[in-house]
């Protein structure tokens, strides 16, 4: 995911509850330098972080996992971090699909998740179009 995309959701979503950075910090139980990094240099992190992240600002894990780069609930497809990022960097199509997905609802992310996962693999040539 671009950093620049991942900063301004987390940003969205801090100020969507009128949040200080210090408070989003707290709730999350991270350090609130660690926000700022985030917001301005788009720093991405740990998936658990993530996680920590979704919950204080109220939004479904797998939305803001997908947002970061990450796959959510799907520990074995196979596609990591760093796959994500990179095809995003490449696709600008994909990118934008990746922003839209963070406001649906979570059975509507999990079938997103599904088809991406399914065009991902196709384009690592890993399996191809019946």
């Amino acid at each position: 995911m671009n950093s620049k995309t991942w900063s301004e959701v987390i940003k969205f979503h801090r100020h969507r509850l009128h949040l200080t950075s210090r408070s989003l910090a707290q709730k999350a139980g991270i350090d609130p330098s660690y926000i700022t990094l985030m917001e301005r240099d788009g720093h991405i992190p740990s998936r658990e972080k993530v996680v920590a992240l979704a919950h204080a600002l109220q939004i479904e894990p797998s939305a803001l996992l997908l947002a970061a780069g990450y796959s959510p609930d799907m520990p074995d497809s196979g596609i990591s971090n760093r796959t994500v990022s990179s095809y995003c960097a490449l696709i600008p199509e994909l990118r934008q699909c990746l922003r839209e997905l963070v406001g649906l609802p979570k059975k509507q992310q999990r079938e997103a998740a599904k088809m991406l996962h399914s065009y991902l693999s196709v384009l690592a040539g890993r399996r191809t179009v019946k």
